[in-house]
């Protein structure tokens, strides 16, 4: 009964890690009601789809949004368990990029120099040393580490351990010799979240490709 529940567990923070809180709110999103609106993203999974997700990445099919389950084993984070891709980051960058997202809202992506008058964007980046950077991290889950540095990209390919024809890979390949129309490659990040964090939920325009490698992430 959320009227007679204590105060404590309504200052910020303390319901963060409750599991039974974040499972219900994982499994009922606030975008639920225009989520069942919209038609779905297709699911496709690697590796028995391995030759649509090549098709979807720089093929005939690229303009085609598209969520690859089980992406995570063609890289060389494969095998892991939760918690351990957050661990080897530490490794894998020379600073922390952390995206904070103060509330939910759903907003369009744009070009800085064009924000929209009464425009408010509840999200804001933060470039901080790795030891600050993981401890923030730790303690806010508003917080989620979204990188694209070259120790962390090369985990996604062959040269980390990544298999040769595993989405990245082959984005790769595509990209050194199939630009995008602006002249610009393709774009590839990869993110580390908690279950049930808190994100600024946004549009994205233009190709980009993204791991969720720990924690969770909606896509509508």
């Amino acid at each position: 009964d959320e009227l007679k529940v204590p105060g404590v567990l309504k200052e910020l923070g303390e319901v963060w890690y409750n599991k039974k809180l974040v499972k219900f709110r994982v499994d009922h999103a606030p975008t639920e009601f225009d989520a069942a609106k919209m038609s779905q993203v297709r699911e496709i999974r690697w590796p028995e789809d391995k030759n649509e997700i090549a098709r979807h990445v720089g093929g005939d099919l690229a303009h085609v949004p598209v969520i690859v389950r089980n992406a995570l084993e063609s890289t060389g984070f494969r095998g892991t368990k939760p918690g351990e891709v957050l661990a080897q980051i530490r490794d894998l960058v020379n600073f922390v990029p952390l995206l904070e997202a103060f509330r939910e809202n759903q907003f369009v992506w744009h070009p800085k120099d064009k924000k929209p008058d009464n425009y408010t964007v509840y999200s804001q980046w933060h470039k901080k040393g790795v030891e600050e950077g993981l401890g923030i991290f730790n303690s806010d889950p508003r917080h989620q580490v979204i990188g694209g540095g070259p120790k962390i990209l090369t985990k996604l390919l062959p040269e980390g351990g990544g298999d040769e024809n595993g989405p990245f890979a082959v984005a790769q390949r595509l990209t050194q010799t199939l630009p995008g129309k602006d002249g610009k490659k393709n774009k590839a990040s990869i993110r580390v979240s908690h279950v049930g964090a808190v994100t600024a939920l946004h549009y994205d325009k233009g190709a980009s490709m993204l791991m969720q490698a720990e924690g969770v992430k909606e896509i509508l």
